[in-house]
Order: structure tokens, then C-alpha cells, then sequence
């Protein structure tokens, strides 16, 4: 039986938003970060925003478009790595990152649309 480790490591793995709900991320894994970096996701997947417990979400070099409002679940987040994907300002919910009292790191560095 699998540890109850607070990370989950999910990079590089080819997966898309289409794998998710994953049935090895049970609600009780209690998960502190998230690896989800070098995927194919085109959005943050909703089962994702339900570890309220969230320190660190890693979603950088993936197809993101952008980030859902429900962002602002993840009370705890620390810090959000969304580096190197195809984010638009319109996409981005200013509001809700805004409201996220304990983000000290939003990375969007390499989102060439953000320019747009």
C-alpha cells in the first residue's frame, strides 16, 4: 500500500484533463503539493482544486489557456507555477488569485499570449 505522501508527482506522465478524476488521488491523501508540470492539460483539473490543503501546484510547461475562479478554494497555496503555457490576461482571474492571502509566488513567465 502506497504511503499517504503529502506530494504528488504527476510530471511528465502525457496526461490530459480527460485522465482526471484519477482514482489513486483519493480526498484523504491530504496532499500538500501537486506536480502536474510537462502534461498536456489544457485546464486545471477540477478534482485538483479540491485539495484545499494545497501549498505548492506546479501546472508549467502544459497547454493552459487559463485558470479557473475556483482557484480561490486553495486557500493554503503558497505558491502557484504556471510558467510556459498559453495563458491569456481575459483567461486569468485576477480577483480570485487576489483574494489567496498565503500566494507569495505566481509564476506566468514564457505565456507569450499574456501579451495579448
Amino acid at each position: 500500500e502506497k504511503s499517504l505522501d503529502a506530494a504528488l508527482v504527476l510530471s511528465n506522465r502525457n496526461l490530459s484533463e480527460t485522465d482526471f478524476p484519477r482514482d489513486d488521488m483519493p480526498p484523504s491523501l491530504n496532499l500538500r503539493s501537486i506536480d502536474l508540470s510537462r502534461n498536456r492539460l489544457k485546464c486545471i483539473p477540477n478534482q485538483i482544486l479540491s485539495f484545499s490543503m494545497l501549498t505548492s501546484l506546479d501546472v508549467s510547461r502544459n497547454s493552459l489557456q487559463g485558470i479557473p475562479p475556483e482557484i480561490r478554494h486553495l486557500t493554503n497555496l503558497v505558491e502557484l507555477v504556471a510558467l510556459s503555457n498559453h495563458l491569456r490576461m481575459r483567461q486569468l482571474p485576477l480577483d480570485d488569485l487576489a483574494s489567496l492571502e498565503n500566494l507569495r509566488l505566481l509564476d506566468v513567465r514564457y505565456n507569450r499570449k499574456l501579451k495579448q
